[in-house]
């Protein structure tokens, strides 16, 4: 079962690379995405509308995806610890966001339904180890998963595919992908991170 995903708003003037690893964004990335997000200015301009999300994919999710890819390839030849500072922040933010929409349910007085927790482990300083449980447990469930340090492979998934697979070792994986957040050209762009895969003891629990 896969986690849900966490998204962040991308845009000309959203640095991701901050977001997720630490590093801003190099020139090149820059100049890779400039002309699409060009494109989507000049579309939203004239009104113009996407309905159709294979168009979308080819002409904006793809490129982005790509210098994305590109991006990551960069900072791993000098930085041995991105897969491990990826992989931390995804763990990091999707506790805290669904810490969050945990709040808001309990604020709008809403049954919640299936919402996963992550929990930091006491015992450990790092998240070399974590527990992931759900609100309504007080015993957490113990893993001795270890973090990835290695990308074993990074590319879309297949031909015509608009997903990107991070494959990493120790048993990690994460998909990236692009969406729109509606059908008009000046919609919002939503870069989504998602958790495909994890370590044995990891477990997604639902109730």
């Amino acid at each position: 079962m896969r986690v849900p995903a966490v998204c962040d708003l991308l845009s000309p003037e959203t640095d991701l690379g901050e977001v997720w690893y630490g590093q801003p964004f190099s020139e090149e990335y820059w100049a890779e995405v400039r002309s699409v997000f060009e494109r989507l200015e000049k579309e939203e301009a004239l009104g113009m509308s996407r309905e159709d999300p294979g168009e979308m994919g080819q002409d904006v999710s793809v490129p982005l995806l790509l210098a994305f890819r590109n991006e990551i390839v960069r900072v791993y030849e000098d930085d041995r610890g991105l897969p491990r500072k990826i992989v931390e922040r995804f763990l990091e933010r999707f506790r805290d966001f669904q810490n969050e929409a945990r709040q808001i349910e309990k604020d709008a007085g809403t049954k919640e339904d299936g919402l996963t927790v992550i929990e930091r482990s006491s015992e450990v300083g790092n998240w070399n180890r974590f527990r992931l449980g759900t609100a309504r447990e007080s015993e957490l469930l113990p893993s001795d998963a270890e973090l990835p340090t290695r990308i074993v492979h990074l590319d879309f998934a297949d031909d015509g595919s608009t997903e990107l697979e991070m494959i990493l070792n120790n048993g990690w994986q994460l998909g990236f992908c692009v969406r729109n957040e509606g059908a008009s050209a000046g919609s919002a762009l939503l870069f989504d991170v998602e958790l495909v895969g994890a370590p044995y003891p990891i477990m997604v629990i639902e109730f």
